[in-house]
């Protein structure tokens, strides 16, 4: 700045303080990125001690207790749509085991549109198959799109009836598929995208009144479940640009958090907000230019602010810097901007890893999803695939793989004197043998969400 102050001429002055802003931003990244390492260990981790005694109360020393962390505390998902293709899809096989080795949660949509194609016609068929494998395989599920009034997403049949119909269809909408999946989603996004997807024109009392019949009815399935508003735009550029998805807006529109106050003020309760965050591609307007990471972490913890959970739910970054015609939804990617330098494998694998981090870092995400597994023609974000069209894993797969696999903790040891072992580990789902005089004594399922102290009592008569 001093350089800038002292420069000959605008030119110079212009040079010097882009160069000022450049540091900065690189300074702001650097930090955010510094901070959420120290948030993981102080946040995401717990002190574990295991006591083992034998049946009189003595303490068992020089026990080897092997501990093996086997799932996360939170949700690291991705999206089921390529269920809906699995027919004409090349690799499917091999799509399933990447998914599975790299995630251990998945999103199942309900598309209004391919869900519901007729009035009270669901399609089950696709929800089922990808709601058993999910589970087949260990992995959690959460539910996707149960109230979305975007242009894309109300079919023609909907569109043609009164706000009185539709009341009825919307709470139908939500109770079927919690109540048939009561067993196996408990996580539901109920409101999708309110203010911006509004092709039916509607209030604001009268999506509040949507949302609050949507809750309603998802608590009625499942009172277990826990309930989301799913925002996009997150930092409410549409209201400056008074458009909607279906173009200019004919009232003033709320923000994603002005709405979220407006429901709050009103006294309805919700468990969840969801944050879209997809980067890189759109071109102007779109709401998806690139911010840098340090402007990412103050939005994720200005949404902490409000007292819900957050859930990263749509994520998806570029691989390539081009435009192209291959993909159905979007085709710009050049008119969005770039992270540190022009989108490639390396600069995907880059951003995922730090995104992923800060996320990570805030205690309060409790999960974080990208969208498309590999680069299908239905990829909402350009070459935005883990994975290539042909299945083969790119940088960004291997990098993610690397780095939620070293958020888990797998050691040993021994007791002491007093009978225990004690170790500092990732919150989660644990799998402890133990072991004396090289023979298996007995094993242990642990769930660790805080500090623990658990006590063993041995028969090794």
């Amino acid at each position: 700045m001093k350089e800038a102050e002292n420069a000959s001429d605008k030119i110079e002055c212009l040079v010097f303080l882009n160069e000022s802003l450049r540091n900065s931003l690189w300074a702001g990244e650097k930090l955010a990125l510094e901070i959420a390492k120290q948030n993981i260990e102080k946040f995401r981790k717990a002190n574990v001690t295991i006591r083992i005694v034998d049946e009189t109360g003595k303490p068992i020393e020089n026990a080897k207790i092997v501990v093996k962390q086997i799932d996360h505390e939170i949700m690291f998902a991705c999206n089921t749509r390529n269920f809906e293709m699995r027919d004409s899809l090349a690799n499917f096989d091999i799509y399933l085991e990447r998914f599975k080795e790299l995630f251990n949660a998945g999103m199942v949509h309900f598309f209004w549109p391919t869900f519901e194609p007729e009035e009270e016609k669901y399609r089950w068929e696709t929800r089922d198959v990808a709601v058993n494998w999910l589970k087949s395989n260990g992995l959690r599920i959460w539910g996707h799109l149960l109230i979305w009034l975007h242009e894309w997403n109300v079919p023609e049949w909907a569109k043609r009836k009164t706000y009185r119909e539709l009341k009825e269809i919307i709470r139908k909408l939500c109770y079927e598929p919690a109540c048939r999946y009561r067993d196996s989603i408990y996580f539901w996004n109920v409101f999708n995208e309110p203010e911006w997807g509004n092709v039916l024109q509607l209030s604001v009392d009268q999506q509040i009144e949507l949302l609050k019949i949507g809750l309603k009815a998802v608590n009625e399935a499942n009172p277990e479940a826990v309930r989301m508003i799913n925002l996009t735009i997150i930092w409410g550029e549409y209201v400056a640009w008074e458009r909607t998805a279906e173009g200019l807006a004919k009232r003033r529109l709320l923000t994603p958090i002005q709405f979220l106050k407006e429901v709050e003020r009103r006294g309805i309760y919700y468990e969840a907000i969801g944050l879209q965050l997809y980067m890189g591609f759109g071109g102007t307007g779109s709401g998806f230019s690139v911010r840098d990471m340090f402007t990412i972490s103050k939005i994720i913890e200005k949404y902490s602010q409000l007292g819900k959970e957050i859930h990263i739910t749509e994520l998806g970054t570029p691989s390539r810097f081009e435009n192209t015609d291959k993909f159905r939804f979007f085709k710009v990617v050049t008119e969005a901007g770039y992270w540190h330098k022009p989108w490639d494998e390396e600069t995907q694998a880059d951003w995922i890893e730090q995104f992923y981090t800060i996320a990570f870092g805030n205690p309060n995400v409790k999960s974080i999803s990208w969208f498309d597994l590999a680069d299908y023609k239905n990829a909402f974000v350009p070459w935005s695939g883990l994975l290539n069209e042909d299945m083969t894993p790119k940088r960004s797969y291997y990098r993610l793989k690397n780095l939620l696999n070293s958020w888990l903790t797998n050691n040993e040891g021994i007791t002491n004197k007093y009978g225990e072992y004690s170790f500092r580990g990732f919150k989660g789902r644990y799998k402890i043998k133990i072991m004396k005089d090289e023979k298996m004594i007995n094993t242990l399922d642990l769930n660790v969400k805080s500090d623990i102290k658990v006590v063993i009592t041995l028969d090794l008569s």
